[in-house]
């Protein structure tokens, strides 16, 4: 019997059997042939209360099904009861981000009278909610966060940026222990937003406890060599501050370095790809393409008429068998998103060809525009659209695996080297000015975002030792990859030459060992999981790489968190105190990274890295046996549009708009004469 069982009295008249490692249910009544092929005890109750055999069985059986009624005389609660009832209620308001009067009215009062038996009559007034509850509440999930803060090594601290439903800027504060967790929301009112503001700012709304040196245990003191700098790096409070890429935002981070608030500052790495693919996007030779798929989106997707007609043409070819995307729209602050609008509107080509050639015939049809018609029918542009539309789905896929909450630092330099690869070696279509660009364009975005230390994780990593060499005598910068390695070891050991030679020597014996070994790649393993794991034979190195390979890659959680702000505070309710915003805030979006697993123990490469990994390898092969260093490796473009890997990063999720077709519009009904002018606004700079 499953270790829930005692949750639902239904499990006592079931049996339970074990079939190729899942679990299946059968009615325990003797002669019933009830089997169940899923574990669904909803499904099973149903059945017991129904099943005769199971009722002559056990007479007693739908009493003890049906939901528990109290007596008459069942004894009042007691006021800790009440108030335990009272916060639980509460919290689950604070969670779901309703109103605090939600329920302060007789309706819902009489309601949970009903329910209760008379015993509890709600959460209370909306004073109450809003004031000591929320308190309550708040400060139960902040010490739960705290407490998986405190014990996660090598944190990272992320701020970001919003202008709130009342058109006030609002700040939050991010620790990443690699879960993203809001430790604290500051407004700077009516202060310019200077680098100087801003940190002081972010360090007055930090709990005491995380901006003071950190205590360093003697067991883990006693695994590296003896040196106080280990233990001046151990005891930072963060390991990483990360931002976006403002002038200010810059200024403070690199500030928060100097203050010893952090031991590095970098930018976020999935805005980087997110300007790559702008990059991409600004070329001549595939200007054409992106342009006529954003008019072909904006026309059919808020062209009332016209994206009828598209929709009655895909559902003939569905009855067919013949499966069409839905539009997609775009997002003009997502530019890896375009390759979503690109692969739509290659697979509605032909469907919007019937569409307007349709439109043609019609006495009463809608109005198109040149653009369109050109965008539709001509080759040209469908032409250009497939040749950009492999080099973006791979910058979107590389986006999405950096956003995620456990990527590794390392995956940072690993994708972006990969791409330069592909760049070389791979997208046949592609011209070689654009492609050297385009290299170009990698390794300068890497330099105004990058840290030498993101580069030391990338060489701890064994999952990308096949990508250490493939772009060697490049600068990424000013420097070579090697050259940022060696920088980032002079500036963790500082003076201390013993530790520095500690580190070059473990570092030294870890290539050496990873570059003979076989099978020795970690790939199902988080990097930092894999040091903790196979790391002993380099101990001072070991200490470093666990808390550098768990840093974040990007300010992703801080985006995601003004989602959940969305919620608590929208126009429709505005009229909320600030500081009470701000708590349930807190609550709503940690109360459910409280609940999810641990991001590192369940992680998995993702599919991209995967693919970028076996890039490489072809291509030094390749290179080894002397083929030519222009052709595509086989099996064609990486990442190459239509190759449906049904990875996680899924693009639905991530275009800046919605794929249904019986959603909301993205915006009202637009004219045709004035799909041209939206064209321009969405790409412009």
């Amino acid at each position: 019997m499953p270790a829930h069982a005692h949750r639902a009295p239904a499990w006592r008249f079931l049996a339970t059997t074990e079939v190729n490692g899942r679990l299946r249910l059968s009615c325990a009544a003797p002669g019933c042939s009830y089997r169940a092929r899923v574990a669904n005890i909803t499904r099973a109750t149903a059945h017991l209360l129904a099943c005769p055999l199971a009722k002559h069985t056990w007479p007693g059986l739908a009493a003890a099904l049906s939901p528990r009624r109290l007596s008459d005389d069942a004894p009042p609660p007691s006021c800790a009861e009440i108030a335990t009832w009272a916060e639980l209620c509460a919290a689950l308001m604070f969670q779901s981000g309703l109103a605090f009067g939600t329920f302060d009215n007789p309706r819902w009062r009489a309601f949970f009278l009903t329910i209760s038996g008379g015993r509890f009559s709600g959460p209370g007034d909306r004073r109450a909610v809003g004031g000591s509850l929320l308190q309550s509440v708040f400060n139960r999930v902040f010490a739960q966060v705290l407490a998986v803060v405190a014990a996660h090594h090598g944190r990272t601290l992320t701020c970001d940026g919003i202008t709130d439903a009342n058109s006030r800027g609002a700040y939050n504060v991010i620790a990443c222990a690699p879960v993203p967790f809001i430790m604290s929301v500051f407004r700077l009112g009516a202060n310019p937003s200077t680098a100087e503001n801003l940190l002081n700012g972010l360090v007055s709304s930090l709990p005491q406890s995380l901006t003071e040196p950190q205590p360093v245990s003697a067991l883990l003191r006693g695994r590296a060599i003896p040196s106080a700098r280990l233990d001046a790096l151990l005891g930072f409070p963060f390991w990483a501050m990360v931002t976006d890429n403002a002038s200010n935002m810059v200024l403070m981070r690199n500030k928060a370095v100097e203050s010893g608030l952090s031991i590095m500052a970098y930018g976020c790495f999935a805005h980087v790809v997110n300007l790559l693919a702008k990059d991409v996007s600004k070329q001549s030779a595939l200007q054409l393409g992106i342009k006529s798929a954003v008019t072909w989106s904006v026309f059919f997707r808020r062209c009332t008429r016209a994206r009828s007609s598209l929709t009655n043409d895909r559902a003939v070819q569905r009855l067919a068998g013949v499966l069409i995307e839905s539009p997609k729209s775009f997002s003009p602050t997502r530019w890896v998103g375009q390759s979503v609008v690109i692969r739509s509107y290659l697979s509605n080509l032909e469907a919007s060809r019937r569409v307007l050639a349709a439109n043609r015939h019609n006495p009463t049809g809608f109005d198109v525009p040149d653009s369109v018609f050109s965008a539709v029918d001509q080759a040209a542009p469908a032409s250009s659209a497939a040749v950009a539309a492999p080099v973006l789905r791979m910058l979107f896929r590389m986006s999405a695996s950096l956003e995620a909450d456990a990527s590794p630092l390392s995956a940072v330099v690993g994708l972006l080297s990969g791409f330069v690869v592909a760049l070389r070696t791979g997208f046949p279509e592609l011209p070689e000015s654009t492609r050297s660009y385009l290299v170009d364009r990698v390794h300068t975005r890497f330099a105004s975002f990058g840290d030498p230390h993101v580069v030391l994780a990338f060489y701890l990593d064994p999952f990308f030792a096949p990508c250490r060499h493939v772009d060697d005598g490049a600068l990424w910068g000013t420097r070579t990859l090697a050259g940022h390695r060696d920088a980032a070891i002079e500036r963790l050991a500082g003076d201390d030459v013993a530790f520095r030679n500690a580190l070059i020597g473990d570092l030294g014996g870890y290539i050496t060992h990873v570059d003979s070994a076989a099978g020795v790649d970690g790939s199902p393993l988080h990097p930092a999981t894999w040091w903790r794991l196979y790391g002993d034979s380099w101990p001072t190195l070991q200490v470093v790489a666990t808390r550098l390979l768990s840093l974040a890659c990007s300010s992703a959680g801080s985006e995601r968190s003004f989602k959940t702000l969305g919620v608590v505070l929208s126009r429709t309710r505005n009229r909320t105190h600030d500081e009470r915003v701000d708590r349930q805030w807190s609550v709503a979006f940690n109360s459910r990274q409280l609940n999810r697993v641990n991001a590192v123990a369940i992680y998995q490469r993702s599919r991209t890295e995967k693919e970028v990994v076996g890039l490489v390898r072809v291509a030094v092969a390749a290179a080894v046996a002397g083929a030519g260093a222009g052709g595509a490796p086989a099996g064609g473009s990486p990442a190459a549009e239509g190759d449906d890997d049904g990875d996680d990063d899924d693009e639905g999720d991530e275009d800046g708009g919605s794929g249904d077709e019986g959603g909301a519009l993205e915006a009202e009904d637009i004219e045709a004469g004035a799909v041209d002018g939206e064209v321009n606004i969405l790409l412009a700079d």
